[in-house]
């Protein structure tokens, strides 16, 4: 019995800890795009652009997959106040070869408050 009396204040610690523990919600956003093409002669995919116009993509004429993958939680709040952090992961691939590797790039990290 002296054992059990002696877990009891370690068992109700843990219980009350993992009770009042909220669960954040992570906020998820996301882009992407990806062109897959070939021509009856089996050549590659052709992208173009238009003249005049300062890139050359619009839906239907990307050569590579691109993709931005945007993280976001708000980390601190107490009555009106709060923080909120969200970052932006973007990554691309030129989509010349069956298998590539990638650079992803750490594109933005804000504070909200």
């Amino acid at each position: 019995m002296m054992i059990t009396l002696r877990k009891l204040p370690l068992a109700v610690a843990v219980a009350a800890g993992v009770m009042s523990a909220q669960a954040m919600a992570v906020d998820f956003h996301g882009y992407a795009r990806s062109g897959i093409g070939w021509t009856g002669s089996g050549g590659e995919q052709q992208c173009f652009q238009v003249t005049g116009a300062q890139s050359k993509y619009r839906l239907g004429n990307e050569c590579e997959t691109y993709a931005e993958l945007k993280l976001g939680q708000e980390v601190w709040k107490e009555g009106d106040k709060s923080f909120y952090f969200d970052t932006n992961v973007a990554y691309s691939v030129n989509q010349q070869n069956d298998w590539e590797s990638t650079d992803p790039a750490f594109r933005e990290a804000n504070v909200q408050g």
